[in-house]
């Protein structure tokens, strides 16, 4: 009783409530490519933020696949008819993430392009930072996503798809997106990949 006198002494205009505010608790997400404040990064992303700003959700990130735990070709099975995706990759030979997210997911019974306005591909210069790092968002909105069984998560035409046995033949060039997200349009190959669920809380 005291702490809660002296809390109001010192802040008279507070007022108490039933409900705590949510908060991010990034430290708690289940990734063994990037660190939390990746996470952070993605949440404002999502909201069309600048990294300056203060979050205006709260956000879950569920793990829901993880290629070398569930196997690289058993994506689409588990995680097809998800909306709300992000997708992290590791480039295997280099420091390098790259991914994206999309907002409604894959069906690749579609076998065709997904419209959305929503979607955004990105990448960091390595797994331990946040700051080098290059965000990309749709511009075509009728080519933002592919669907199709032969091919992993795939944002545009060519902007960012994951192809070939455990995606050994990946690749990046801009097309539908705004900027590139790699400096070559190489094919690379995936070292490890997790694709997580986002979800208000």
């Amino acid at each position: 009783m005291d702490l809660l006198k002296s809390f109001l002494n010192l802040h008279p205009n507070s007022r108490l409530s039933g409900k705590l505010k949510p908060r991010n608790n990034f430290e708690m997400v289940d990734s063994k490519i990037i660190a939390f404040q990746h996470f952070e990064l993605f949440s404002k992303w999502v909201d069309k933020l600048d990294i300056t700003d203060d979050p205006a959700s709260y956000y879950e990130f569920k793990l829901m696949f993880r290629g070398s735990r569930d196997r690289f070709g058993k994506f689409h099975e588990i995680c097809d008819n998800q909306p709300r995706i992000i997708t992290i990759i590791k480039v295997k030979d280099c420091d390098r993430i790259v991914g994206g997210y999309s907002p409604i997911g894959w069906n690749a019974a579609v076998g065709d392009y997904s419209k959305t306005r929503e979607s955004f591909i990105f990448s960091f210069g390595n797994s331990d930072s946040n700051e080098n790092y290059i965000l990309s968002r749709v511009v075509n909105e009728y080519q933002a996503i592919w669907n199709s069984r032969a091919y992993g998560p795939t944002f545009g035409d060519k902007d960012l798809v994951l192809y070939g046995d455990n995606f050994c033949s990946s690749y990046s060039k801009k097309c539908d997106y705004e900027k590139p997200i790699r400096e070559t349009e190489d094919e690379f190959s995936v070292e490890e990949i997790e694709v997580f669920q986002i979800t208000k809380t």
